[in-house]
């Protein structure tokens, strides 16, 4: 063993210590609140990946294995092609594609209902600073998303890295309503308010 090094100094646990854990998302949010209390962070969440090729019944198993209504689909090399959501696996969309192309739900692929890479929405990590809960939900209202990623831009060679994403579904689950349906009908962060408490 090489002399250069030495035992870091330690000791012996006294009593019942506990672990540390990642923060977790709120279960209660309110509109006022710091938007970034509410996205998905992948430094602490584990990025919600899956195979474009995989069946709508394995990207189920996925949501719930990462506790999102999210997975953002990918390729053999790992780079982002879209995102598929709760509502494009029990939505219209496989029942279209079973029906058109008179393929069992069995066979649809996840990329076959997914939405494509060149039309998801991000939306810059610096940009969120001081932004709401209801600044979210308005973009999620103008954008016509339901997700939002969140992303990093390299000043130097302009190359962005994704660090989370923001989901409706999630913020719903959050704030106790639906705001899908605030987010088609308000016009604006007043209204979305009033909905939201009212």
């Amino acid at each position: 063993m090489n002399k250069n090094f030495q035992a870091i100094p330690h000791f012996n646990f006294t009593f019942a210590w506990t672990c540390v854990q990642p923060p977790a998302l709120p279960e209660v949010t309110h509109i006022q609140d710091s938007a970034l209390s509410v996205m998905v962070d992948f430094k602490y969440h584990t990025p919600p990946l899956i195979s474009a090729h995989k069946s709508l019944e394995e990207a189920q198993a996925e949501m719930r294995i990462y506790h999102l209504p999210v997975l953002i689909v990918v390729d053999s090399e790992e780079r982002m092609l879209g995102v598929v959501t709760t509502d494009d696996i029990l939505g219209e969309k496989p029942v279209k594609i079973s029906q058109e192309g008179r393929i069992p739900r069995s066979e649809i692929e996840v990329e076959m209902v997914m939405l494509p890479f060149k039309k998801t929405t991000a939306i810059e990590i610096d940009d969120l600073t001081h932004a709401k809960v209801g600044h979210i939900i308005q973009t999620f209202r103008e954008t016509k998303q339901h997700v939002l990623m969140v992303v990093k831009t390299d000043p130097e060679n302009k190359t962005r890295i994704i660090l989370g994403l923001f989901s409706a579904s999630l913020i719903s689950r959050q704030l106790d309503k639906d705001i899908t349906q605030v987010m088609s009908e308000a016009e604006s962060i007043a209204e979305l308010q009033h909905g939201l408490h009212h």
